[in-house]
């Protein structure tokens, strides 16, 4: 399977590269963009004190995205790679949360 010309839409990605356990926050590399395929939607609630963004997206990719980094501004919650019978990866899919 040809996975490449699945990805066609762009994507912002921001690997995670720390903490700092004084201000309990963390660091990324600058952005960079990717190759990917999204799908989903991003509902969001309003509630009388605050607003929740939750989010059902999925985003296929080929980067070695992991859980904490950050793809179009949101945090990377979930990860699920898959691979070829021989063990070679094929794609990840990515699950985000805001």
């Amino acid at each position: 399977m040809d996975i490449d010309k699945y990805l066609t839409m762009k994507c912002s990605w921001e690997q995670k590269t720390g903490s700092n356990e004084r201000f309990m926050t963390d660091t990324y590399a600058a952005a960079q963009d990717i190759g990917c395929f999204v799908y989903g939607d991003i509902v969001n609630l309003r509630y009388s004190t605050e607003k929740a963004d939750l989010s059902g997206q999925t985003i296929l990719v080929k980067a070695d995205v992991n859980v904490g980094d950050k793809i179009n501004g949101q945090l990377v919650k979930k990860v699920l790679p898959y691979y070829y019978f021989d063990g070679t990866l094929v794609y990840k899919e990515v699950h985000i949360m805001d």
